[in-house]
Formats: C-alpha cells, structure tokens, sequence
C-alpha cells in the first residue's frame, strides 16, 4: 500500500520524494481525505433509511 500510495503521488507530483516527512505528511492527508470520504457516505446512506 505504501508503494501505491508513493507512485500516486510520484506520479502527481513527477518527482520522486526523497524527504520521509513529506511523505508521511502526504500519507496522512490522504488518510484524513479517506476519512471524510467514508463519513460522508455513511450519511448518505443513513439519510437514505
């Protein structure tokens, strides 16, 4: 997943990340995005009930 997630943004950003920290800065970013993704769905199904 790791090396997924290095290659998305390799390829996002065409340079290859040699700083750990932005890295990680950028892994958890996409975390917290996944996370509002998944929050807004599970409204969206609740308001479908």
């Amino acid at each position: 997943m790791i090396t997924f997630a290095h290659d998305m943004v390799n390829a996002h950003t065409g340079a290859p990340i040699h700083d750990r920290a932005n890295f990680l800065e950028m892994a958890d970013a996409v975390q917290e995005v996944r996370r509002e993704l998944v929050g807004s769905r599970m409204v969206q199904e609740t308001e479908r009930l």
